[in-house]
């Protein structure tokens, strides 16, 4: 995957999150960027958008609580689960913004 791409990728998510969420805000840090809703406390972290080689991943520190009805969250970790993006698409097919929505606690 082309870093123009990512970088598209990147932008519609943060953008989504900015317009669910104004209060977010958005951190550069481990290589992607972090949000959280309270400025640098890592308390309030709850989601995050970073690049890899292959794909974009969109990842919640708390995933494992979260609904899966699309069978689209990956990770073996005790809590932390993500979502792997390879374009534009993925975003509307895996049901990014219902993803979302639940991270931020907002009724779809």
């Amino acid at each position: 995957m082309d870093e123009t791409a990512k970088a598209e990728i990147r932008e519609r998510i943060l953008k989504i999150v900015a317009d669910l969420s104004p209060k977010a805000t958005f951190r550069p840090m481990y290589g992607g960027t972090v949000i959280e809703m309270c400025t640098a406390d890592p308390e309030t972290r709850i989601t995050g958008v970073f690049a890899d080689t292959k794909y974009v991943s969109l990842e919640s520190t708390n995933g494992i609580i979260l609904d899966d009805p699309h069978k689209v969250f990956e990770g073996s970790d005790k809590v932390r689960r993500h979502i792997k993006l390879h374009s534009l698409r993925d975003i509307v097919t895996k049901d990014c913004l219902t993803f979302l929505k639940q991270v931020f606690k907002i009724p779809a």
